[in-house]
């Protein structure tokens, strides 16, 4: 009974959250950094809600026994580790969108532009493999019979 009314608490500050955080970006909009905080909101919304939730339920949820509380304690850290990486990757394809908005479209840039494309997609995918390298070498850590092999893949 106690996890579910945490369940249900955490579902609430997460929506409640999620609403504060519009409300925050659409005053803040307003100005001059429209063209970032609207689409980089719109795209890390889910990412970004699945990590407050599953951060939210690891932190509430007591200290148990080694029993289904520790299996699902640690099942918690493994999906607060991934749901962090995913809002971290989708702040970087938004970056990248971003990127190429500002970018001139006229023809006479065109080969300026292209050039700046080329350098800027390596980078995303460059940045986006470390994320998931480190993501994966962090949840290799919690795991006890692999955790040496996790070190390794994080240094």
């Amino acid at each position: 009974m106690r996890t579910a009314l945490i369940v249900v608490a955490v579902l609430a500050a997460a929506v409640v959250v999620d609403v504060i955080s519009g409300v925050l970006v659409r005053r803040v909009a307003r100005g001059r950094y429209q063209w970032l905080l609207e689409p980089l909101r719109h795209a890390c919304r889910r990412p970004a809600a699945a990590a407050l939730l599953v951060g939210a339920l690891y932190y509430a949820l007591p200290l148990g026994p080694a029993g289904w509380q520790h299996h699902l304690r640690h099942f918690l850290l493994v999906a607060l580790v991934l749901s962090g990486a995913w809002l971290v990757i989708r702040a970087l394809h938004v970056a990248e969108a971003v990127a190429f908005s500002r970018l001139p479209g006229d023809a006479v840039a065109s080969r300026r532009v292209r050039r700046a494309r080329t350098q800027i997609r390596p980078v995303r995918r460059l940045t986006v493999a470390v994320v998931t390298i480190v993501a994966i070498g962090l949840i290799l850590i919690t795991f006890r019979p692999v955790r040496l092999f996790g070190v390794s893949v994080l240094t």
